[in-house]
């Protein structure tokens, strides 16, 4: 089974709405992805940790004043 992205409300098995995921076979569904319904979901991008994005670890290290418990 593969997973579709659904672009406009339809009736299937239950009612879906667009942004809903579907999970069926690609040749039970082929009619509603060539009318524009159904759109093959494409794998996910992953996400940036706080590491990839430079954010430091502890950002309250940073705001400290310099003389603080001096």
């Amino acid at each position: 089974m593969a997973e579709f992205v659904v672009k406009r409300q339809h009736l299937g098995d239950r009612m879906y709405l667009p942004g809903d995921t579907r999970q069926a076979a690609e040749s039970e569904v082929a009619h509603l992805i060539r009318n524009g319904v159904l759109q093959k979901e494409k794998a996910p991008k992953p996400e940036k940790g706080k590491a990839e994005t430079g954010v430091p670890a502890n950002k309250a290290e940073g705001a400290a004043p310099k003389n603080k418990g001096a």
